[in-house]
């Protein structure tokens, strides 16, 4: 299946305007996404979703110095833009993230790409319950998927989330979440960025532990962060703001 995997990034933002082309070590936020996004060894494409919006003829402009495709869709419809964005590319399964995002993990990004191809799962991703570090997610799931849902949901005013409907129905929708390894597993942490402090933090990262290795990863932060413990004070005291957290006692599919 030719993987694609899709950004979603706009510049608007109630709590932390312009966040996605915020300069962080020199270069735009978003830019270090794709960075990371494209070290992903089992995706064959990223392409940026942005909307029609003026504002976001930015985030166009840099993706094409970056030569990364970008799709121009519907500001409110996010789903019917992630769907038009992955078909502009040809691609048949997505690995989806937000530009809020600073941190895509490849190895993390592989893993639930092959246990989607592996299983027999309609929906593969890692914050059905969170253990990871909030930010550090990911979701896989099919174009034919997002397709359904996009015909099912058609008229619907609850569609700035991508994929909520399928997560939203188990009863249709075979899901699997992956649970963090012992390392890895701090859900307290916000490595997200939604507030003005959460930028603050995620410079400091970036600034620590990119120029001596770009390919730094998640354990690598949190490591520096058990060495740093006074950096957490700048965002902990926020509350976290995740859409994707399952509700049932047992989430499904879990290892």
């Amino acid at each position: 299946m030719r993987t694609v995997g899709v950004i979603e990034a706009r510049m608007g933002s109630s709590r932390c305007p312009g966040k996605v082309l915020a300069e962080v070590v020199g270069k735009p936020l978003l830019e270090l996404i794709v960075e990371r996004l494209r070290r992903s060894a089992r995706i064959d494409e990223v392409v940026i979703a942005t909307s029609v919006e003026e504002q976001d003829t930015a985030i166009e402009d840099l993706a094409g110095r970056l030569q990364v495709p970008c799709y121009r869709g519907s500001e409110q419809d996010v789903r019917l833009r992630v769907l038009e964005a992955v078909r502009s590319v040809g691609g048949e399964l997505i690995v989806q993230i937000g530009a809020d995002q600073p941190f895509p993990d490849w190895e993390l990004n592989d893993r639930l790409v092959d246990i989607y191809l592996e299983g027999e799962y309609d929906y593969v991703a890692n914050a059905l319950a969170l253990s990871y570090p909030l930010g550090v997610v990911a979701q896989v799931y099919s174009e034919l998927t997002l397709a359904e849902t996009e015909a099912l949901t058609k008229g619907r005013d609850d569609r700035d989330g991508t994929s909520d409907y399928i997560w939203q129905h188990p009863e249709r929708y075979r899901l699997f979440n992956l649970q963090a390894p012992p390392e890895l597993t701090a859900p307290e942490v916000r490595l997200t960025v939604d507030y003005p402090e959460d930028l603050q933090l995620i410079e400091l990262i970036y600034e620590q532990l990119y120029p001596q290795d770009p390919s730094f990863t998640v354990g690598d932060i949190l490591q520096l962060l058990e060495r740093r413990p006074e950096w957490r004070q700048i965002n902990g005291h926020l509350v976290h703001n995740n859409r994707i957290v399952w509700q049932a006692d047992s989430p499904p599919g879990e290892e």
